[in-house]
């Protein structure tokens, strides 16, 4: 077998060396087919690990060139060691590219579309065959708007995409102190308004219990009842959250 043949399709796979001789070897030495051979066994190698536990894993987020649109998304992986690897980070990076420059709204559509003739869904299966792990994109989301920015905190495991309408001098600014104040404070809604109805109905039922215990009357559990209501808005809404660079103001007000 010529070396230098397993060499130069290791350099365009990144596979193993033993695979690439294995691929040649099925292939009579022709690098096309050798390459859809390694893809197959790519294949049935991500088949196998299905049922692995892939709870390791990076955010990546970015945004094109025009701060129009942004994708975030969850690369997940089965140990920490494959989520610090190169090849993983290589793979994500490829990833947001193809993301970013056919802005797929979504994940059906994202792991559809192609670079090269080759679908995301395959270039994912190739990541696992050359990785050994089982890896999934578990989390994707897009933004579009005015102006979009992203934030991913040291280590990567938290992120987030915010979009901002309107215009203004400082707008890209705003946008990146947003996406930065998302993480910091980790709000569950951007308002009052638009906190799910579940959400405020079991807070209410909580408190409830809790003042009932305490025996309060009713006139005064309802007040205490109101108040409580207002600080979990003001602490889990992201207009209501004070500013993280300046806490005498809230995020509205800035």
């Amino acid at each position: 077998m010529d070396t230098q043949n397993i060499l130069k399709l290791k350099k365009l796979t990144q596979a193993r060396t033993l695979d690439c001789k294995n691929a040649l070897e099925q292939s009579n030495g022709d690098l096309e087919k050798a390459i859809i051979w390694l893809r197959k066994q790519g294949q049935k190698i991500a088949a196998k690990k299905l049922d692995k536990i892939t709870n390791q894993g990076t955010i990546f987020a970015k945004v094109n060139a025009d701060n129009q649109f942004g994708v975030i998304f969850t690369l997940s992986c089965e140990t920490d060691f494959v989520a610090r690897n190169h090849l993983f980070q290589e793979l994500s990076s490829n990833l947001l590219h193809i993301a970013l420059e056919n802005q797929c709204i979504d994940l059906k559509m994202f792991l559809k579309t192609e670079k090269d003739g080759v679908s995301v869904q395959k270039i994912i299966e190739e990541g696992v065959a050359r990785l050994g792990e089982n890896i999934l994109i578990t989390k994707y989301a897009t933004l579009s708007g005015s102006l979009v920015s992203a934030y991913i905190h040291t280590g990567n495991r938290i992120g987030s995409l915010v979009s901002l309408s309107g215009q203004h001098d400082k707008g890209l600014q705003v946008a990146q102190e947003m996406a930065i104040q998302v993480v910091f404070s980790d709000p569950i809604a951007i308002d009052e308004d638009s906190i799910d109805a579940s959400i405020v109905e079991r807070e209410k039922l909580i408190i409830e219990e809790n003042l009932a215990k305490e025996g309060k009357p009713a006139a005064i559990a309802e007040k205490i009842m109101q108040g409580k209501l207002s600080k979990f808005f003001q602490e889990n809404t992201l207009l209501a959250q004070p500013f993280f660079k300046d806490d005498s103001k809230t995020v509205r007000q800035y």
